[in-house]
């Protein structure tokens, strides 16, 4: 995919009005870039620091560990069960919860948190150990520093002050962040679609198919099995688009995935999802903390 060898900054904010104001605290954790996920050293309660990926998607307010042997790390009874949905074409993972939980990140502790540990025999042997999402993405600015390796977290009012910033203003629907992007087919034509971010997802860029979505996968994608979500297994195809623009910025010969929308995305009426294979050609500030979700 062509691309300039340095990053861009880009800002994905809420539609609002910023005031002026200076820096608040701040404070750092690193991160690794895993295949390539953003993975985030966590501890809950008293474990050792465990591999989470940070999941634009995940809603929920704490953390989703994937193995039943996390339990031990887990304060009080496992009592409630609960089941949570995902990508694929199969049921719900099963995961028992916990309230009350207390997480650390860096010097970052967050209590309150909810502890759900997965009772699903097909993430028992995920390679890493979970899931975080809302409780730092809502919780604070987040800004991931991919040159440095390192992930920000700000007050919730911080923005960045440092000129050739571009900002793109999202909507939070369903504890996702969309925008409008547009892709050119193999046919030249251009289409303007919604697409929401999923960081959770290594992928470039994901166009859904079938229920009237415009796109299709072109005669020379391979068919693949595309991964395993927590709903099951996703098949689709793999292959390249022409031209991706999102913000001003614009992309070229995009690595790019199709899948069947109602097993791949829970996004309702999503034309595509970019993942974090997109947003590793960005520095990026996620000021999504303007308004509970």
């Amino acid at each position: 995919m062509t691309s300039a060898a340095i990053r861009y900054p880009l800002l994905l904010a809420l539609i609002h009005t910023f005031s002026a104001g200076e820096l608040h605290s701040q404070q750092e954790i690193p991160i690794e870039v895993r295949g390539p996920r953003v993975v985030v050293p966590i501890r809950v309660n008293d474990s050792p620091t465990l591999d989470l990926i940070l999941d634009t998607g995940m809603g929920m307010r704490g953390v989703y560990l994937l193995r039943r042997e996390h339990s031990e790390w887990v304060n009080g009874r496992l009592d409630v069960s609960v089941q949570i949905p995902g990508a694929g074409g199969g049921e719900p993972s099963n995961a028992r919860v916990a309230d009350a939980q207390t997480l650390t990140a860096g010097t970052v502790v967050l209590d309150s948190q909810t502890v759900f540990v997965s009772d699903s025999d097909r993430t028992q042997g995920w390679t890493f150990d979970g899931v975080i999402g809302r409780s730092l993405l809502v919780d604070f600015t987040v800004e991931i520093d991919f040159d440095r390796s390192v992930m920000r977290l700000h007050d919730r009012d911080w923005r960045p002050t440092e000129p050739g910033w571009t900002r793109i203003p999202v909507r939070l629907q369903r504890g996702l962040p969309w925008f409008e992007a547009e892709v050119e087919g193999e046919d030249g034509v251009t289409h303007s679609t919604r697409v929401y971010i999923d960081l959770g997802s290594g992928s470039t860029l994901e166009l859904l198919v079938g229920s009237g979505r415009p796109f299709s996968p072109p005669v020379d994608a391979e068919e693949v099995e595309l991964g395993v979500g927590l709903s099951g297994e996703i098949s689709g195809w793999r292959g390249q688009t022409p031209r991706l623009r999102v913000g001003g910025f614009e992309l070229t010969e995009v690595p790019t995935e199709w899948a069947p929308a109602e097993i791949r995305s829970k996004g309702g009426a999503a034309g595509g999802i970019l993942g974090n294979g997109f947003m590793r050609y960005f520095n990026v500030v996620f000021q999504l903390s303007l308004i509970h979700i």
